[in-house]
Parts: C-alpha cells; structure tokens; sequence
C-alpha cells in the first residue's frame, strides 16, 4: 500500500509515534562513566585535529613562501642570463 493512500487511521496516533528521550539521570553509574569518557575522549581528539589544522597551515604557509622565493630566484637568474647574451 502506498503512503498517500493510506488513510489516517491506518497510522497510530502521534503520541505513539514519538520516541520517549532518555537523560542521562536514567542512566546507570556505569553508563554514565562510559558517556563521561567518551566526551574526554572526544574533546581530545578535536584537540588533536585542531592542532594538526593548526601545523598544516603553517606548513603550507611556509611551503608557498619558499616556492615564492625560488620562483623569484628562478626570474633574477632567467634576467642574468639575457643580460649576459
């Protein structure tokens, strides 16, 4: 059967479909410890990216400024050697 062919009172009623929330006050001691070491664990690891964000930036940064400066050197060197001919 198809969705728009049903008719309303094939569906349960809105109070039935929805999904009760757990908190974490319904959580056992254990279950909350392992919630709590995710959470470490999580904010470490974003650490750990941002840091490595952080270090790529200023690779690359440096990277382009050597490139800048031996295409610089590459130019000077091409204009020695037509003054030269």
């Amino acid at each position: 059967m198809r969705r728009r062919d049903r008719k309303q009172s094939d569906s349960p009623p809105a109070a039935t479909r929805r999904k009760k929330s757990a908190k974490l006050t319904d959580l056992c001691a254990e279950d909350k410890s392992k919630i709590g070491e995710l959470v470490k664990k999580l904010a470490s690891e974003t650490r750990l990216r941002q840091d490595s964000e952080n270090r790529l930036t200023l690779e690359r940064q440096s990277a382009e400024q050597k490139l800048q400066e031996m295409e610089n050197k590459t130019k000077r060197y091409e204009q020695e050697r037509e003054e030269m001919r």
